[in-house]
C-alpha cells in the first residue's frame, strides 16, 4: 500500500495545519480581545471628554449667575458703599 514516508508526511503535514489553525484561531481571540479594549478605553475616554466639556460649560454659567447676583446684590446695598 503506502510507504511509512509517505504516510509519515501526510501525518506530519496535517498535524502542521492543525497546529497553525489552532495558533490562528489563538492569535484572532487575542487581538479581538485587545481590540475590544482599545475601542473600550476609547469610548471612556470619548464620554470623559465630554463630561469634562460639559462640566467646564456648567462651571462657565455658574460664574456668570454668581457674578450677576453680587451685581445685584450690591445695587440693593447702597448703604454699604457710603461706608
Amino acid at each position: 500500500m503506502f510507504e511509512f514516508g509517505v504516510l509519515a508526511s501526510i501525518l506530519v503535514a496535517a498535524i502542521c495545519v492543525g497546529a497553525g489553525v489552532a495558533l490562528g484561531w489563538y492569535l484572532r481571540g487575542v487581538f479581538v480581545d485587545s481590540s475590544l479594549e482599545l475601542r473600550a478605553q476609547t469610548a471612556d475616554i470619548d464620554w470623559l471628554r465630554a463630561a469634562l466639556a460639559d462640566s467646564e460649560k456648567r462651571s462657565a454659567q455658574q460664574a456668570e449667575w454668581l457674578s450677576a447676583m453680587e451685581a445685584e446684590l450690591v445695587e440693593l446695598r447702597p448703604e454699604d458703599k457710603r461706608a
